[in-house]
């Protein structure tokens, strides 16, 4: 026989919480605990559309994430 690697797992796939998880999720039953919410960031990542007025040519100018975006 040859050896074969081992498969490869996730990261912190065999500890004790998520083993119980695991066991819990398997077979019909329904899930373990509700559902957690939606995650929404707390900042946006704006993106401003540059129009010059003498000839109609834009230009698409992106920035990191910023918690206020003041236009002058």
């Amino acid at each position: 026989m040859k050896n074969k690697a081992r498969p490869k797992t996730k990261k912190n796939a065999l500890n004790k919480g998520a083993r119980r998880v695991f066991k819990i999720m398997a077979g019909y039953g329904g899930m373990p605990r509700a559902k957690a919410a939606t995650k929404h960031k707390q900042t946006s990542k704006p993106t401003f559309v540059y129009t010059c007025d003498s000839c109609g040519k834009s230009h698409i100018k992106s920035f990191n994430r910023l918690k206020k975006a003041n236009l002058v």
